[in-house]
């Protein structure tokens, strides 16, 4: 399967779907796999974030770091703590010819603060 740990993060994922009341899910891919991987129904409730789609984007910080054409670079938001894989997704960059354009709130946390001093 993997490493112990990789076992022990399976096992707690089959144990809590197993016995749990009731499957809640953030996104439609999750409830998919766990239908799929478990048979047990699972309940999707979305992250309210529709608040913004009336909002122009202003993309001067963009264009003021050269990266107007939208296909010269991808673009990732996250909070920074470590189950939003930061610091896997930088890593995967690393060595790529595309840009990665990220924003984090790199110092509400030590992990963030961590990940923040690591690439520069």
């Amino acid at each position: 399967m993997g490493s112990p740990r990789e076992a022990v993060i399976k096992f707690n994922e089959w144990a809590g779907i197993k016995y749990c009341d009731e499957v809640i899910a953030d996104n439609v891919g999750l409830v998919e796999y766990v239908e799929n991987t478990y048979q047990k129904k699972a309940t999707y409730i979305p992250y309210g974030g529709d608040q913004f789609l009336d909002i122009t984007a202003d993309t001067s910080v963009i264009e003021s770091l050269g990266l107007s054409d939208s296909s010269a670079y991808d673009f990732a938001m996250a909070r920074a703590q470590e189950d939003n894989n930061l610091e896997m997704i930088l890593n995967a960059y690393a060595n790529e010819r595309k840009i990665l354009f990220s924003y984090q709130t790199g110092d509400s946390s030590q992990y963030g603060k961590d990940i923040k001093e690591s690439i520069q």
